[in-house]
Formats: structure tokens, C-alpha cells, sequence
């Protein structure tokens, strides 16, 4: 009786010991019936079972380990999160059925928990461990964003990248600075940093679109959506740069000379620091260690955290954000030779695993800090105004931006369209001004703006997210050339005269 090992086979395995049994009492019918019913699930199916499977051996075990603190039990704080993780992963899943961002429905998930009659799990959060891991997310999309950086592209970007990077972000950012001073009566320190919240387009949303697009065969020819995914992720190391100054400059102490000079001076001190780390990372751990992957992973963590959760304890709010991202970037740059020699990336697709984790927990507790009880529905109204303002006006300026580098008009209109969207850095970055708020005991005034600055953000994300996505996949098949059958290109935004305006990529 060989039935058992035959059914334990690989579904090849199985075909082809059929092929030398042909001729056997057996029906082929039932035996493939019965090979799908005893064969371990595959795809879809076993990521399903993995996943319960490790949720629920993840409660079992924290609920073992805490048993006699309750921590894990319901109502405890343990519990609440566990329960919040969860119910995050699932709204993420039904909403990417939609075609949706997966961070809408877990933003839309932690605001229901808070808000929803009866349910209590929001309110049995740790707030502390709250704001710890928020960070912690934070630190996650730093050390993501300066591993995704290629120095060698970096010093290739032509004049058109660098105007799409930084001229549309610091339009918006000034506009809405601008215009939440005089609607919402914020202190200029705070309308700025709002303004570099709401500032960063969003990679989470526009890069799946434009490598939808780009499958699709749309604008490819014409390089669009190398120009909007090459772009992205550089805006975004700029934003959360430029927010981490004005972050240090607002809560320095002292005359305003100081306050000036001092987040300045913690950007430098932060680069500094993350030079000499991301150095120090080139060489330690040895390159022919058994683990060095994990070691390196390990490193780049506890850096990261030192940097960012040092940062306060010695009075430089300013200096973590950045020496985390500048370390990461450092760190990659040595480490590039031995991920060309693999043929892939082993530390970034570890983060990129990680922020799995990470990314529910983030857009779920933001979604718990907004109380719909206590909201002032006056600041609903003027964010939106704010917010409105500040997208007009990105949307012209990126389509002035892109003039003149042989694309037409209906080219220009998407790409200003794609260059919409937020939701990934405003989650991490609108806390920090509320935590910061809370953690030192702050004036109430200084918690409120901190609210109102959480509240405008995640406006920001329930507006452009969905819709924006939703415009770039409706509007790419009307505004791009169809480029179906033909060879990828880079956009070359100063081509040779006697060489037309678009060249092939080599």
C-alpha cells in the first residue's frame, strides 16, 4: 500500500508516478481527489492557514509568558493591541479587494475601534507603549527610505527629477503653512511642520498604481513612470528632513537666534552621527560570518533606535529622525558590492518584512487617536480647506514643472495627478508633535495643536488616498500612449539636439 507517501507528493511528483502506473484499478478521478484533499494547502489557501495559525500561537505564547500580570487577557493592554493588530489585517484585506489601498482600511479600522459604541479596545491601550511603537514604525520607514536610496542614481538625477522632487513639496508645503496660520490660528512653528506632514506624496499608493501602469504598457515609451517612481522616495527623504529641522527649531529653547540655528545644527550633528555608524557598518560584522545578514539587520536597528529615542532624552528633538535615515543610507552604500554579488538585497527585503508587521500597527493606532466625540468639527472643515488649497496648487505647479521636456499636456496632467496621494509619512510623522505634547507635559494649548495637526493629516490620507489611486488607474488609459510590445526607457529630459527627445535604456 503506497497510498500515503503518493499523496504526500508534490503535485509533479505525483503526475508522474500516475504516468508509470497507467493501467492500474484506480480511477485518475478520485485519485487527484484524493491527492487535494491529504496534500498540505498551497498559495492563497496556506498563507491563509499560516497566518491564523501564527496569530494564534503569537496570543497563546504572550498569553503563557504574562499570565500573572493579565496583560494578555482581555482588557488587559496586551490583548487590546493583539486585538487591534488583527482586526487591522483584516480591514487592510477587505479594502485591497477593492482595489484600494490595504492602509485605508486599517486607518478606517483603528478610527471604528475608537469610536464605535461599546467597544471598549481603544481606550484599554497602553498610550505610552502607544507612542513607543508609533516611533518604532517610524524608525522602520527611515531605515526603508535611506536602503531604497541609490547614491549612484542619486548623483545622475537630471535638472526635471530634481524640479518634480522638490518645487510642487515645498509649493504645498508653503501654501498650506500659509493658509492653516490664518484659517486655523496655528503658531507659524506648527503651520510649517503641518505643511511638511501634508507635503509628502505617498510610495505606498503610487508606486503599485505606476507599476500597474507600467505593465500595462502605458507611457512607458515616454518614461513616465520611471520619472514618478525614481522620484517618490526621494521627495519623501526631503520632507521627513526638512520636518525633522523645523521639529528641533520649534521646541529648542532660547532666544530666536538659537531656535534658528539649533535644528540646523541637530540635522548636522544627526548626519554626522549616521556617517559614522553607516561607516562603522561597513566592516562589523565581518563580511564572512555565518550570520552577517542578521547581524547587520540587528545593527542598523539598534542604531536607529539609539538615534531616535536618544534624541529627546538629550535634548535634540531634531537629531534622531535624521541620523537614522543618513545611517541607513551610509550603511547601504558599503554593503551595495555584496548585494550585487547575491543578485539581491537581503537587509531591505528584511525591513520590507518587518514593516508587514509595523504598517497595521502604525495606521491602526493612528486611526485610535482620533476621537470623533471630541473633534472640533471646525477644524474638520478648515483642514479640508487647507488641504484643497494645498493640492490646487501642487497640481499646477507639477504640471508646470514638467514643461518643456517633450511631454504634451495630457502627459503632464497625469503626472501631476500621480503626484497626489499621501498616506505613509503622514502617519508616521503627525503623531510625533501630539506624543511630544503629551510625553512632556505640555500646555493644552500645545496638545491641541498637536490634535489639530493629527486630525488635518489623517483627512489628508482618507481624501488622497482612495482617490487618488482611483485616478491614476482611471485616467492613465486615457492621458498615456499605449506602448505595448515596446522596450523600456528612462526619461532623458536634456536629449541631444540631432537625437530626438527620447532614447531607448540600456
Amino acid at each position: 500500500m503506497e497510498v500515503w507517501p503518493k499523496a504526500l507528493q508534490s503535485p509533479k511528483d505525483a503526475d508522474d508516478d500516475d504516468g508509470a502506473r497507467k493501467g492500474g484499478n484506480h480511477s485518475e478521478y478520485l485519485k487527484k481527489k484524493f491527492r487535494k484533499m491529504c496534500c498540505p494547502p498551497a498559495h492563497r489557501t496556506a498563507e491563509v492557514f499560516t497566518a491564523i495559525l501564527v496569530i494564534g500561537l503569537l496570543w497563546c505564547g504572550l498569553h503563557a509568558i504574562t499570565y500573572s500580570s493579565k496583560y494578555m487577557l482581555p482588557g488587559g493592554p496586551g490583548f487590546a493591541l493583539f486585538a487591534l493588530f488583527k482586526f487591522c489585517l483584516v480591514g487592510g484585506s477587505l479594502v485591497e479587494l477593492l482595489n484600494l489601498p490595504g492602509l485605508l482600511g486599517m486607518l478606517l479600522v483603528g478610527i471604528m475601534l475608537k469610536n464605535l459604541p461599546g467597544v471598549t479596545t481603544a481606550q484599554e491601550l497602553d498610550p505610552v507603549l502607544s507612542s513607543k511603537l508609533r516611533l518604532t514604525a517610524l524608525l522602520v520607514l527611515l531605515t526603508r527610505a535611506g536602503l531604497g536610496l541609490d547614491a549612484d542614481a542619486l548623483k545622475r538625477l537630471s535638472l526635471v527629477v530634481l524640479r518634480l522632487v522638490s518645487i510642487p513639496c515645498a509649493v504645498e508645503a508653503i501654501v498650506i503653512a500659509v493658509t492653516s496660520r490664518f484659517f486655523m490660528n496655528l503658531p507659524w512653528g506648527y503651520s510649517f511642520m503641518l505643511g511638511f506632514v501634508i507635503a509628502a506624496v505617498t510610495p505606498a499608493v503610487v508606486l503599485p498604481c505606476m507599476l500597474s501602469v507600467q505593465e500595462r504598457g502605458l507611457g512607458v515609451d515616454e518614461g513616465i513612470p520611471t520619472l514618478v517612481i525614481a522620484s517618490s522616495s526621494v521627495e519623501d527623504v526631503l520632507v521627513i528632513s526638512a520636518f525633522g529641522v523645523l521639529y528641533g527649531i520649534t521646541y529648542s529653547e532660547g532666544g530666536l537666534l538659537r531656535q534658528v540655528v539649533q535644528g540646523p545644527c541637530e540635522a548636522l550633528v544627526g548626519a554626522v552621527w549616521g556617517v559614522i555608524f553607516g561607516v562603522v557598518l561597513w566592516f562589523i560584522p565581518a563580511k564572512d560570518s555565518s550570520c552577517v545578514v542578521m547581524l547587520r539587520c540587528l545593527l542598523l536597528v539598534l542604531a536607529g533606535c539609539a538615534a531616535l529615542f536618544g534624541g529627546p532624552v538629550i535634548g535634540a528633538e531634531g537629531f534622531g529622525t535624521f541620523a537614522a535615515l543618513v545611517c541607513a543610507f551610509v550603511a547601504g552604500c558599503g554593503w551595495k558590492e555584496d548585494w550585487i554579488k547575491l543578485g539581491h538585497d537581503p537587509v531591505s527585503k528584511f525591513f520590507s518584512e518587518v514593516w508587514y508587521v509595523f504598517q497595521p500597527l502604525l495606521f491602526g493606532l493612528i486611526g485610535t487617536e482620533v476621537d470623533m466625540k471630541q473633534m472640533d468639527w471646525g477644524t474638520i472643515n478648515t483642514g479640508l480647506a487647507v488641504i484643497a488649497c494645498g493640492l490646487v496648487c501642487r497640481f499646477f505647479t507639477t504640471f508646470l514643472v514638467v514643461k518643456g521636456v517633450g511631454l504634451n499636456t495630457r502627459e503632464r496632467a497625469f503626472i501631476a495627478i500621480a503626484w497626489l496621494p499621501k498616506a505613509t509619512v503622514q502617519a508616521a510623522l503627525a503623531p510625533v508633535v501630539l506624543d511630544h505634547g503629551k510625553y512632556h507635559n505640555l500646555s493644552p494649548e500645545t496638545i491641541h495643536h498637536g490634535s489639530e495637526i493629527l486630525t488635518v493629516a489623517v483627512l489628508s490620507i482618507l481624501l488622497t488616498a482612495p482617490l487618488g489611486a482611483a485616478a491614476i488607474m482611471l485616467s492613465a488609459p486615457k492621458l498615456l500612449k499605449s506602448n505595448q510590445g515596446e522596450p523600456d526607457v528612462v526619461f532623458d529630459p536634456d536629449p541631444p539636439v540631432n537625437e530626438g527627445q527620447r532614447r531607448t535604456a540600456v
